[in-house]
This record gives structure tokens, C-alpha cells and sequence, in this order.
């Protein structure tokens, strides 16, 4: 989250964003292993219709979309990646990873809808864990990058990942040597 500390900067934040000029990385585990390490997402994206909940899809005349991701580390089962959308869409990498074959490990909408419904009703049941791999969505915001829009200076914003990560992880993998 990026909070502007008057109505000018905020307003000016807002325009980088808008423009693209903020680079923004994120940490995700995905299921299985892409076939190569680095790569880019090129599908556009549309709304899914006759649902209440706003789940996108490949749509060949939806809003252009462009995701990078890089394997940072293979795992059993797993992958981790360095994802950095270059566009902004709603649940953008979240879709893209999907389409590569490979979703965000917790995506209970982008691997099984039905599961996302039976959470949406029911809350999280320990019988859903075998399909979507984790309660929470492992998709982490770890970076944030641009320029302040009135000194100039280069402002550069990390985030640790969270603990439910790690389980996910090699044991004694050291995150600062992979990320």
C-alpha cells in the first residue's frame, strides 16, 4: 500500500501508476514447474460472464495484458517466481500463471471455481486443501519502485515474505541468495 502525505502527491502518485512509470514485483509459489525460467504473458484479458464475482479470462478483445516471471527456485511440486506485471488488470498474474498452466498455490477461483464458491459459503474446509495446496494465496507484493514525483529521488519499497511461505520452501533455503 502507498499512501501520498498531501492531495498533490497523491494525486501525482496516482499518475505514475497510470502511466506505468511504477515497477511493481511480486513473489508467488505455483503449482508444478514452468518449462522455462524466465518468460512473458502476453493473453489478453476479459470478464467472465454470469457470475457475481468478477473472475477473468482469455478474451481475444478484452484489455491488452503483459506479465514477465522468472523462476527463482524449483521445489517438489512447486515453483517460486518473480513476477512483474507490466500492465495493471485485475487479477492479472493470477490469470496469466493459470493460463501457463501453472496457478498461484491458494487460488481457490483460478484452480477450482467450485472450491472458491464452497469458501465463499462455507469458509475455508481442511478437505480443500489438497486441490488448491494452502488457505491463503501465495502471491506476495515484495517490491515497489519509482521515482518521487517531486524530488525526483528513486524510491525503492521491499516486503518480507510471509511465514506461510516457508513451509512451502526448502528447509534453510536462504530467501536473500534466491530473491
Amino acid at each position: 500500500m502507498l499512501v501520498g502525505r498531501s492531495a498533490g502527491v497523491t494525486g501525482k502518485l496516482g499518475s505514475l501508476f497510470e502511466k506505468r512509470l511504477v515497477l511493481k514485483e511480486y513473489l508467488a509459489i505455483v503449482l508444478g514447474s514452468p518449462a522455462v525460467d524466465r518468460g512473458t504473458i502476453e493473453v489478453p484479458l476479459g470478464l467472465k460472464g454470469g457470475g457475481v464475482h468478477n473472475i477473468r479470462c482469455f478474451d481475444a478483445n478484452g484489455q491488452a495484458a503483459k506479465t514477465d516471471y522468472e523462476v527463482l527456485r524449483r521445489m517438489s511440486g512447486y515453483s517460486l517466481l518473480k513476477v512483474i506485471p507490466r500492465t495493471g488488470r485485475t487479477h492479472q498474474i493470477r490469470v496469466h500463471l493459470s493460463l501457463l498452466g501453472h496457478p498461484v498455490a491458494g487460488d481457490k477461483i483460478y484452480i477450482d471455481p467450485s472450491v472458491f464458491e464452497r469458501y465463499i459459503d462455507q469458509g475455508w474446509q481442511e478437505d480443500m486443501r489438497p486441490i488448491v495446496k494452502s488457505e491463503r494465496l501465495l502471491l506476495h507484493a515484495s517490491r515497489l519502485e519509482f521515482r518521487h514525483p517531486e524530488s525526483n529521488e528513486v524510491m525503492t519499497f521491499g516486503s518480507d515474505l510471509p511465514a506461510c511461505f516457508h513451509s512451502f520452501l526448502n528447509p534453510g533455503v536462504d530467501l536473500d541468495e534466491i530473491v
